[in-house]
């Protein structure tokens, strides 16, 4: 376990650790991290729930096995920053896929939260659009009020 990483997290990934390789239930977990760092167990249960904005019962559904790769992008999306160490955490201790590689682009979508991830999508479709009004309004064979309508809906996008 990467030990640069904040505290909160460092102590969530070791109850996932736990509960996936040494078969523990949650509580179990969360009362042996907090022995071995010598903290309260809530400091453990409040970094597991509250300080990811879950409850409980969410965090509980996160550490089911099918639900892993979805507890990943969570926590990527609440820790961009940590990404590299997660993604290669739950590669090793869930088995989900390796971490993607520094040269994809795509590994940023991960980091977005769903209404970021509407926004960028919204503004990809909006610029396809924009773009192919200028294709349309580049052939000779439109009426030119066709085109002045054309031209008008584009400066709005």
């Amino acid at each position: 376990m990467p030990t640069n990483l904040r505290t909160g997290l460092q102590h969530v990934l070791e109850v996932v650790r736990l509960v996936h390789k040494s078969g523990m239930d949650r509580l179990t977990a969360v009362k042996h991290v907090a022995k071995q760092h010598r903290i309260d167990p809530q400091t453990v249960t409040a970094a597991c729930t509250r300080s990811l904005g879950l409850n409980t019962r969410a965090f509980d559904e996160f550490l089911e096995r099918e639900n892993a790769e979805e507890f990943c992008q969570h926590l990527v999306r609440l820790f961009p920053q940590e990404q590299d160490c997660i993604e290669s955490f739950f590669a090793g201790v869930v088995g989900q896929p390796p971490p993607s590689s520094l040269e994809n682009p795509t590994r940023i979508v991960k980091t977005l939260f769903p209404e970021e991830m509407k926004q960028v999508r919204d503004m990809i479709l909006l610029r396809e659009v924009r773009d192919s009004l200028a294709r349309w309004l580049d052939r000779i064979d439109l009426p030119g009020d066709l085109k002045r309508e054309m031209r008008e809906l584009r400066e709005k996008l």
